[in-house]
């Protein structure tokens, strides 16, 4: 699991994504945003480069993506921007 937080970079999270790609094998992916704060929604969407850029590898190699958030709030703002990009492969919101 990647805990993505207010201090995550993008070279972190791109280094997460290779190593659970490097295998080649089906991946499952999980994240942890329990720990980001809302006001720094902004940061988010620089990982939306990281993505894009393993899109063809999602496509061939991801079964799904679990995505952990402690906030309502977060959760239904993750829907909405996953109904707008839609996702490769099926995204899961799990509030806890």
């Amino acid at each position: 699991m990647f805990k993505i937080n207010a201090l995550t970079t993008e070279s972190d999270f791109e280094a997460y994504i290779s190593d659970m790609y490097y295998p080649r094998l089906p991946v499952r992916l999980y994240f942890d945003i329990t720990e980001f704060p809302i006001s720094y929604i902004y940061r988010a969407y620089r990982l939306k480069r990281v993505i894009e850029s393993y899109r063809q590898m999602s496509r061939k190699y991801l079964i799904d993506t679990t995505i952990y958030v402690s906030s309502p709030l977060m959760s239904k703002m993750l829907s909405g921007v996953l109904y707008v990009f839609r996702p490769e492969k099926p995204v899961h919101i799990v509030f806890i």
